[in-house]
């Protein structure tokens, strides 16, 4: 003890203080703040994503402002992808109000808790010939395609055709050619629509599908004229909503 005196009254006043702090407390541990330092049992390279995430989770908890946020966030979440219309259980939010209010009236009741997509084309007169496309899994800028490959099924089996059409009108099947016949990058005047049903059946026969037309007019159903069960065994159904005026829209 003696040394340790001589040793105290040998430092400066601050030294001083600061050795019999330290002292004190190891005599007397409960009357210093003080606290041993926190074993870490893994310090090895930086804390992984997933520690990160999970310390700002438990951070979150304790903050009521970000509480508000995350909550506010979730309800938008909810109204984003809510059923805008009860009888159209699969279309799921607000990009289907607009075409269901458009299109609903046309649609048969058993049909519509099975639509599971709607997809309302470019009304610039090839609207019709875009629904195929989107059909067959195409873009609907390859209206183009679709019209070339009817005039193609058109030339092909003209024999079987030209009867067809011909004993309803002496001039269909050049009427129905003629309207398919617009190969201009342009939207299509009147006579250059789709004449349904007998472009309907020309794309059933070419592309081996069944095509669903539903309308303000009427629905009705095509299918490929020349070939059989058999033949199509892996069909694929397309389905079409159409305006007599000017709007039409894919289904799925």
């Amino acid at each position: 003890m003696d040394k340790i005196t001589q040793q105290l009254q040998s430092q400066p006043p601050p030294v001083k203080r600061s050795m019999i702090s330290k002292l004190l407390a190891v005599v007397n541990p409960s009357m210093t703040d003080h606290r041993p330092p926190e074993v870490q049992n893994d310090t090895r390279g930086r804390p992984t994503d997933k520690a990160r995430q999970q310390r700002n989770e438990e951070a979150d908890k304790d903050d009521p402002k970000k509480k508000v946020v995350q909550c506010s966030r979730l309800k938008k979440s909810k109204d984003k992808e809510k059923i805008c219309d009860e009888e159209f259980p699969l279309l799921v939010g607000d990009r289907y109000k607009n075409v269901i209010e458009t299109f609903k009236e046309w649609l048969p009741t058993r049909y519509r808790p099975y639509i599971t997509d709607i997809e309302n084309v470019q009304p610039d007169g090839n609207c019709s010939f875009r629904s195929i496309a989107r059909g067959l899994g195409m873009e609907q800028n390859q209206w183009l395609f679709v019209r070339q490959q009817l005039l193609d099924e058109m030339i092909i089996n003209e024999p079987l055709w030209i009867p067809m059409f011909c004993n309803i009108d002496n001039e269909l099947y050049n009427d129905i050619y003629d309207s398919i016949y617009h190969l201009e990058v342009e939207p299509a005047p009147y006579r250059k629509w789709m004449q349904l049903p007998y472009a309907g059946l020309l794309a059933a026969q070419k592309f081996g599908v069944i095509i669903q037309h539903f309308s303000n007019g009427g629905n009705q159903t095509y299918f490929p004229m020349f070939d059989g069960p058999t033949t199509c065994r892996g069909h694929t159904t397309i389905s079409i909503a159409l305006s007599r005026i000017t709007i039409s829209s894919f289904l799925s």
